[in-house]
């Protein structure tokens, strides 16, 4: 990915001030999709904070992503509604399918898996969104034609 290391304008909204690392950390990645890290080294130089600071902040919150975002990202709900409906079942369905555990990355940068708490969408429980759009009451046959759609989308 190119990336465009200009992020003044970023910095300027809140006035190049380091005790809005929370806020430019998210912005940046609004922009980037994730932190890239020649990012990362400019805001630290910036903002007078030091890249392991920076680091402690961003490891500590599950929002922030250092890797770019893959073509398709899958994430499984595991809240107690779709936990008891099957998520853990689903989970491992994926996993097994798309040779990935949650949290990884696809090497080719075609998937990507994670897990969350809940997406709050109990009612259509067991759920998984894949790049944003929320998928209802899966079993591994509707998530096997999910996967097959997407890799049809690929051929095409």
């Amino acid at each position: 990915m190119n990336v465009d290391f200009d992020i003044d304008s970023i910095l300027a909204r809140y006035n190049f001030d380091s005790s809005a690392l929370i806020q430019i950390l998210s912005d940046v990645q609004d922009k980037y999709g994730y932190l890239p890290r020649e990012v990362l080294e400019d805001i630290s130089q910036k903002i007078e904070v030091s890249l392991s600071k920076m680091w402690g902040v961003i490891s500590f919150y599950a929002l922030f992503k250092l890797k770019p975002p893959a073509k398709y990202n899958i994430t499984v709900c595991q809240g107690t509604a779709c936990h008891v409906s099957g998520a853990k079942r689903n989970l491992e369905y994926i996993e097994s399918k798309l040779n990935l555990k949650a949290g990884e990355h696809s090497p080719d940068g075609k998937y990507s898996l994670e897990t969350v708490a809940c997406i709050g969408s109990c009612a259509l429980a067991p759920t998984i969104v894949i790049n944003g759009k929320v998928y209802g009451r899966n079993t591994v046959k509707t998530i096997d034609k999910l996967l097959s759609r997407l890799e049809e989308g690929e051929k095409k």
